[in-house]
């Protein structure tokens, strides 16, 4: 017998917690065959749509299990490496490694602050801003936004940028705008003592980078 090619290697782990249907219709349009998407991968436990289940696609789009050799628990946005002892998280832009004394930080993708005083500093840090003949500066932060309801959403931030050298004849510009909370606070800044802490890292990651 013959080595197994990517696809087939990448099937075989991919069936260790999803099944292969026959076809699949996108949720919503279940009457119209142009949306067939024909075999696919399906969550065993939730149902879920992992992918098709397509040569072309397994070996193009999905070679990077092999490459970081995620051989288990893998579901459609992270998975884990017996061999590197990592929990990877990943979207269509980036994938990364979380194993025991993985650290996030505030400049993380992973980084999720753990209240509302961390987010405003979060947000601060991420809007201001310095790049040729610019500087972008958060001159203020209302937090604590909340809906009719009277729920806490997120907050608004002002942010003011001034131009100088070349473009200094440039007037200042001001902007507003919104800032949702996540669905729920995390950890902020922490270290990954355990591979559950570092599975929640991975997770963490591949929400941030979608």
């Amino acid at each position: 017998m013959g080595r197994k090619s990517h696809a087939q290697i990448i099937r075989s782990r991919f069936l260790e917690n999803h099944n292969i249907v026959d076809r699949y219709m996108l949720p919503g349009h279940e009457d119209d065959e142009d949306f067939n998407l024909g075999p696919c991968f399906i969550h065993k436990t939730n149902n879920s749509f992992m992918t098709r289940n397509d040569d072309d696609s397994l070996k193009t789009e999905w070679k990077f299990i092999i490459d970081y050799d995620i051989d288990s628990d893998i579901h459609y946005n992270h998975g884990f490496s017996t061999k590197n002892q990592k929990w990877y998280g990943w979207s269509h832009r980036a994938i990364y490694g979380f194993g025991i004394g993985s650290k996030v930080v505030e400049e993380s993708i992973a980084y999720i602050p753990k209240d509302s005083k961390a987010f405003v500093e979060y947000a601060k840090s991420f809007w201001s801003d310095k790049w040729d003949g610019a500087k972008r500066t958060v001159i203020d932060v209302k937090d604590n936004i909340k809906n009719p309801d009277g729920e806490e959403m997120g907050c608004n931030i002002t942010l003011k940028t001034e131009y100088f050298d070349k473009q200094k004849d440039k007037e200042d510009q001001y902007e507003e705008m919104f800032m949702m909370y996540p669905p729920e606070w995390g950890k902020g800044e922490w270290t990954a003592l355990t591979l559950d802490d570092a599975k929640i890292m991975a997770l963490d990651f591949a929400r941030g980078a979608s």
